[in-house]
Protein backbone atom coordinates (compact mmCIF):
# COMPACT_ATOMS: atom_id res chain seq x y z
CA UNK A 1 0.00 0.00 0.00
CA UNK A 2 1.10 3.45 -0.87
CA UNK A 3 -0.15 6.25 1.68
CA UNK A 4 -0.74 9.29 0.57
CA UNK A 5 -0.27 12.43 2.51
CA UNK A 6 -1.10 16.44 1.13
CA UNK A 7 0.55 16.46 -1.54
CA UNK A 8 3.99 14.09 -1.36
CA UNK A 9 3.81 10.32 -1.81
CA UNK A 10 5.36 8.00 1.46
CA UNK A 11 6.25 4.75 0.52
CA UNK A 12 6.60 2.16 3.49
CA UNK A 13 9.72 -0.31 3.23
CA UNK A 14 8.08 -2.80 1.68
CA UNK A 15 6.64 -1.06 -1.56
CA UNK A 16 8.77 1.05 -4.13
CA UNK A 17 6.85 2.26 -6.51
CA UNK A 18 9.88 2.96 -8.55
CA UNK A 19 9.82 -0.61 -9.54
CA UNK A 20 5.92 -0.49 -10.13
CA UNK A 21 5.56 0.85 -13.27
CA UNK A 22 2.11 0.78 -13.91
CA UNK A 23 -0.37 2.25 -11.40
CA UNK A 24 -4.20 3.00 -10.66
CA UNK A 25 -5.23 6.24 -8.93
CA UNK A 26 -9.25 5.74 -7.69
CA UNK A 27 -10.44 9.88 -6.84
CA UNK A 28 -13.64 11.33 -5.98
CA UNK A 29 -13.37 14.81 -6.50
CA UNK A 30 -17.03 15.03 -4.42
CA UNK A 31 -20.22 13.66 -3.11
CA UNK A 32 -21.66 13.59 -6.44
CA UNK A 33 -19.36 12.44 -8.58
CA UNK A 34 -18.33 9.69 -10.37
CA UNK A 35 -15.51 6.89 -9.09
CA UNK A 36 -12.61 8.06 -11.60
CA UNK A 37 -10.03 5.36 -11.55
CA UNK A 38 -6.95 6.53 -13.18
CA UNK A 39 -4.42 4.00 -14.96
CA UNK A 40 -1.54 4.00 -16.68
CA UNK A 41 2.59 4.30 -16.19
CA UNK A 42 2.95 5.32 -12.32
CA UNK A 43 5.28 8.38 -13.05
CA UNK A 44 2.67 9.87 -15.53
CA UNK A 45 -0.32 8.76 -12.90
CA UNK A 46 1.61 10.63 -9.94
CA UNK A 47 2.08 13.68 -12.08
CA UNK A 48 -1.39 14.05 -12.77
CA UNK A 49 -2.25 13.40 -9.13
CA UNK A 50 0.17 15.77 -7.72
CA UNK A 51 -0.88 18.48 -10.53
CA UNK A 52 -4.15 19.19 -8.08
CA UNK A 53 -4.51 21.78 -5.70
CA UNK A 54 -7.91 20.58 -3.85
CA UNK A 55 -8.34 18.07 -1.69
CA UNK A 56 -10.57 15.42 -2.92
CA UNK A 57 -10.56 11.53 -2.07
CA UNK A 58 -8.21 8.42 -3.46
CA UNK A 59 -6.83 5.80 -2.86
CA UNK A 60 -3.38 4.02 -4.82
CA UNK A 61 -2.59 0.74 -6.47
CA UNK A 62 0.10 0.06 -7.70
CA UNK A 63 1.42 -2.80 -10.26
CA UNK A 64 4.65 -4.92 -11.47
CA UNK A 65 2.29 -5.37 -15.07
CA UNK A 66 -0.35 -3.98 -17.05
CA UNK A 67 -1.86 -7.70 -16.66
CA UNK A 68 -1.67 -7.21 -12.92
CA UNK A 69 -3.40 -3.61 -13.00
CA UNK A 70 -6.37 -4.45 -15.52
CA UNK A 71 -7.21 -7.63 -13.73
CA UNK A 72 -7.56 -5.95 -10.65
CA UNK A 73 -9.61 -3.09 -11.88
CA UNK A 74 -11.66 -5.65 -12.92
CA UNK A 75 -11.91 -7.13 -9.97
CA UNK A 76 -13.08 -3.76 -7.95
CA UNK A 77 -15.06 -2.42 -10.32
CA UNK A 78 -17.23 -5.83 -10.00
CA UNK A 79 -17.99 -4.28 -6.44
CA UNK A 80 -20.42 -1.72 -6.17
CA UNK A 81 -19.68 2.33 -5.63
CA UNK A 82 -21.79 4.43 -3.14
CA UNK A 83 -21.13 6.83 -6.13
CA UNK A 84 -22.56 7.49 -9.03
CA UNK A 85 -20.85 5.35 -11.59
CA UNK A 86 -17.27 3.83 -11.94
CA UNK A 87 -14.93 5.78 -14.72
CA UNK A 88 -12.08 4.49 -15.99
CA UNK A 89 -9.21 6.43 -18.11
CA UNK A 90 -6.31 6.10 -19.12
CA UNK A 91 -3.95 8.84 -17.78
CA UNK A 92 -2.88 9.77 -21.29
CA UNK A 93 -6.71 11.12 -21.62
CA UNK A 94 -6.45 13.12 -18.56
CA UNK A 95 -5.46 17.48 -18.54
CA UNK A 96 -3.32 17.95 -15.12
CA UNK A 97 -5.15 19.85 -12.69
CA UNK A 98 -8.66 19.23 -14.98
CA UNK A 99 -11.06 16.89 -13.48
CA UNK A 100 -11.35 13.85 -16.42
CA UNK A 101 -13.61 14.53 -18.79
CA UNK A 102 -16.33 12.28 -19.37
CA UNK A 103 -16.09 11.97 -22.81
CA UNK A 104 -12.92 10.55 -23.11
CA UNK A 105 -13.40 7.80 -20.07
CA UNK A 106 -15.49 4.46 -20.03
CA UNK A 107 -18.27 4.43 -18.18
CA UNK A 108 -18.34 0.74 -16.62
CA UNK A 109 -21.52 1.10 -14.67
CA UNK A 110 -22.63 0.55 -10.93
CA UNK A 111 -23.46 -2.61 -9.24
CA UNK A 112 -25.56 -0.88 -6.93
CA UNK A 113 -27.67 0.54 -9.51
CA UNK A 114 -27.88 -2.87 -11.14
CA UNK A 115 -28.66 -4.64 -7.44
CA UNK A 116 -31.68 -1.56 -6.79
CA UNK A 117 -33.01 -2.04 -10.13
CA UNK A 118 -33.68 -5.66 -9.93
CA UNK A 119 -34.98 -5.49 -5.90
CA UNK A 120 -37.22 -2.67 -6.90
CA UNK A 121 -38.62 -4.42 -10.17
CA UNK A 122 -38.83 -7.85 -8.01
CA UNK A 123 -40.55 -5.78 -4.76
CA UNK A 124 -43.39 -4.36 -7.11
CA UNK A 125 -44.38 -7.64 -7.78
CA UNK A 126 -44.57 -8.91 -4.30
CA UNK A 127 -47.45 -6.43 -3.33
Amino acid sequence: MVYAFGKGIYENEMINTKNKPYSACWMVFGRKSNCNIIIGKTVEVKKYWESFDISFSFQWFIFDTEEQMNAAIEEMISEPTPYITWMIYDVEDCIPNTFPDEKRGENRGNTRDEMFLFKTLHDEGED
